[in-house]
């Protein structure tokens, strides 16, 4: 096998190669679209073939390099959706990556054989080589852009990363030690060429792979979030249901109790009367608590909430401005600002100082089109933990965030808002500003 064939050989597994890193780099920050399979493999097909023709045949490298931006953005624009500006300049940027990546191939290989770049690049194997580890080179460059930007990915520890990026960057040695075992300086045996370009594929495969573990571990997250805000949603319209019968039945009863009143009373029995309004009192007090702010999910959510803090003896102060038909869906505002006071109340609960008053400070204010959710408790700072950047549960040590505040921040991010957290002076802070889609009348 002579050395233009192996040399056509490496390009076509590069441009193959390239195409699948596009893939890769495309799908980690912009939206599949939905189409069917034959369509998908016939665009591929066409795509690659135009990618591996123009490769073989065009020798000037500024007409191959547009061609390749126009290839690479044709793939954003027949598989991908999102605007139209970011799908323009995604092969561009792709292209400009992928020249990087060949600069420190060259320089890496120059390096190692101690050449200069203009013997490197008359050589024939050794540009061979350096074409392959470019790719190299490329994949840990697009994996760690993902890292940077994506958020999808920060589930992953730093220790994980670290062993993923090692995976290429071993291989480019390698890459180079096969190369560097041939006897003669070039191309060398086909035998060292698809041994190259298989640790190649081994990467790319593998990436692959990874890629689709954290997408399965993002639906896991949306299904356990999805599964959370409906039980909220469960929970809270029963609790309204059931003090919406509560009310009812003692608007129904009200003649009969105004009748045993007024004849105690005609009787002079004053101490069975005294006794009758008490009782009264007490089933009145919690169901009248409901009209916290006339919306019926944020007042049955602060109902709860209120009796739980009775019960444990927290003070609970609140400032409540929102209108009855709150532009925020109510699984939204059951996430937000129940986890939130959740995570209030266990605050306080675990304090273990008994002589600190245990306060929770509730602000819920519609204002300028916007919703404010403000909420700071007492806490103690020995049970706050701070991982990986990021305040979590002291239920959960050494882990990430736990799923409420994950889930809290997820939704304040979906509807487009800000959230802060911290500690300072004895108290935990939560800060979240939503906008909300009220005309401006």
């Amino acid at each position: 096998m002579n050395t233009e064939i192996l040399g056509r050989i490496a390009t076509f597994s590069n441009d193959i190669a390239g195409i699948l890193l596009c893939f890769i780099f495309y799908t980690g920050w912009m939206k599949r679209k939905s189409i069917n399979n034959l369509t998908s493999i016939i665009s591929l097909l066409l795509i690659g073939i135009i990618l591996i023709i123009a490769n073989q045949i065009i020798q000037i490298s500024l007409v191959f390099l547009i061609i390749s931006i126009l290839i690479y953005t044709s793939i954003a624009f027949v598989y991908y959706q999102g605007k139209l500006w970011i799908r323009l300049v995604s092969g561009f940027f792709f292209v400009s990556l992928g020249i990087v990546s060949e600069l420190f191939a060259a320089i890496l290989i120059s390096v190692s054989y101690q050449l200069s770049i203009e013997q490197f690049s008359l050589n024939q194997g050794l540009y061979l080589a350096g074409s392959l580890i470019s790719r190299l080179i490329l994949l840990i460059m697009v994996q760690g852009f993902l890292m940077l930007t994506n958020k999808k990915a920060q589930w992953l520890s730093i220790k994980y990363w670290i062993v993923i990026a090692l995976m290429p960057v071993f291989s480019m040695f390698i890459t180079i030690g096969l190369f560097f075992q041939v006897n003669e300086i070039g191309i060398g045996t086909p035998l060292m060429l698809f041994s190259a370009i298989a640790v190649l594929y081994i990467n790319l495969i593998s990436f692959w792979l990874f890629s689709k573990i954290n997408s399965e571990h993002e639906k896991i997250l949306f299904m356990e979030t999805a599964n959370q805000q409906l039980q909220l949603q469960q929970y809270y319209y029963g609790e309204l249901q059931e003090n919406y019968k509560a009310n009812r039945g003692l608007w129904h009863d009200m003649r009969n109790n105004l009748l045993t009143i007024r004849g105690g009373l005609e009787a002079g029995n004053c101490q069975e009367v005294k006794k009758h309004v008490e009782n009264l009192l007490v089933e009145v007090e919690h169901p009248a608590a409901l009209h916290y702010s006339g919306n019926p999910i944020v007042d049955s959510l602060l109902f709860d909430k209120v009796r739980k803090a009775e019960k444990n003896k927290i003070k609970l102060k609140m400032e409540i401005r929102v209108q009855e038909n709150l532009e925020v869906p109510t699984g939204d505002i059951s996430t937000i600002l129940g986890n939130a006071m959740d995570n209030a109340l266990e605050g306080c609960l675990r304090h273990t100082d008994s002589t600190i008053e245990k306060v929770i400070d509730l602000q819920l204010i519609e204002e300028k089109n916007h919703l404010l959710v403000y909420i700071k408790n007492t806490a103690d700072e020995g049970e706050i933990n701070l991982h990986k950047e990021k305040y979590v549960s002291s239920k959960r040590k050494g882990t990430d965030t736990g799923f409420g505040i994950y889930n809290m921040e997820k939704a304040v991010l979906k509807k487009g808002g800000n959230i802060k957290i911290g500690f300072q002076n004895g108290w935990f802070e939560v800060k979240i500003l939503l906008p909300l889609n009220r005309s401006l009348h």
